[in-house]
């Protein structure tokens, strides 16, 4: 007879701690999520890393970008992703990008993974205007490391899409 009591007890210990994480991360995704979005020139003919690419100089010097021999920053710019509503982000020309962020992955305490849909999008415009989807890509990416991918071709150029997230 004692022993049910304390099961309960022990049950709804258990149901209530259980409940705070998941009640913390919704809060948590409607929020946003801060990120920085470059787009980058990659071309064949060698020439030196400018200064603010600096700071991925061990990406762009490892396979898949190791084949490039110039990178040109052709425009960053700052966006908030959130669970609600995707982003859209101009890359250049008739690109953009649209992403939204599907979850936010708490490995552990100062551990933070984020799981974001992307989509580079090429826009036709004209009497009937079309969007073709060029990539699409669902990643994990872990908090404050910069993840690149190679895009589409443009002109002579291969853009390269970084993200960073906060």
């Amino acid at each position: 007879m004692r022993k049910l009591p304390v099961f309960l007890a022990f049950l709804s210990l258990l149901l209530v701690t259980d409940a705070r994480p998941a009640h913390a991360q919704e809060a948590d995704d409607t929020a946003g999520v801060r990120c920085k979005v470059y787009t980058i020139a990659a071309r064949e003919p060698k020439a030196p890393l400018p200064k603010e690419l600096q700071e991925f100089k061990d990406i762009l010097s490892k396979v898949p970008f190791k084949a490039y021999g110039s990178f040109q920053l052709r425009q960053s710019s700052e966006i908030v992703l959130n669970t609600q509503k995707p982003v859209k982000t101009k890359l250049s020309g008739n690109l953009h990008m649209t992403s939204r962020l599907i979850e936010r992955i708490l490995e552990s305490r100062n551990k933070v993974r984020y799981r974001i849909q992307m989509q580079i999008q090429k826009e036709e415009p004209g009497k009937t205007p079309r969007t073709e989807v060029l990539h699409n890509m669902t990643i994990k990416l872990a908090a404050e490391k910069p993840m690149f991918v190679a895009g589409p071709r443009e002109n002579d150029d291969t853009l390269v899409i970084g993200l960073i997230c906060k």
